[in-house]
């Protein structure tokens, strides 16, 4: 059996992030208005979403318990409705397209991996028309 993952190469080179300051700010924000079974109106989660440098489109239902890693790193286009316990794991950019529907419990993970000097991520996702995710699947890199 031979090992397929090396983790002594890995690089994460291309990982951007921004400064300590905006991730803990991200953190309390994210923890108060987006990962709480609190309900907050969706117009305010994207506002506060764009603060921090995410591209949201518009009419964008954002529902309670919704886990966003880096906003910066996020585009949502217009019609689309974010359901509660998605969890978006962007390490990267990701471009969420118009008239898109994440299910209950949907979690995305989206990164960055440099395995024998191959880089690979995911820079989109959605994009269709009436595309939908069924409730508590999980998407990885690649799908």
């Amino acid at each position: 059996m031979t090992n397929l993952v090396k983790l002594d190469l890995y690089d994460n080179h291309n990982y951007k992030t921004k400064s300590f300051l905006i991730r803990v700010s991200w953190y309390f924000v994210s923890t108060i208005f987006f990962s709480t079974l609190l309900i907050f109106p969706s117009s305010f989660k994207s506002s506060l979403l764009r603060s921090f440098g995410a591209k949201i489109g518009g009419n964008v239902i954002i529902k309670p318990n919704v886990n966003i890693k880096y906003p910066w790193n996020l585009t949502v286009g217009n019609n689309t409705w974010i359901g509660e316990g998605v969890w978006i794991d962007n390490l990267t950019d990701i471009n969420i397209g118009s008239n898109v529907c994440f299910k209950l419990n949907t979690d995305w993970f989206v990164e960055i991996y440099d395995l024998d000097g191959v880089v690979s991520y995911v820079t989109k996702y959605g994009g269709k028309t009436d595309e939908h995710t069924g409730s508590d699947k999980l998407v990885l890199l690649g799908v």
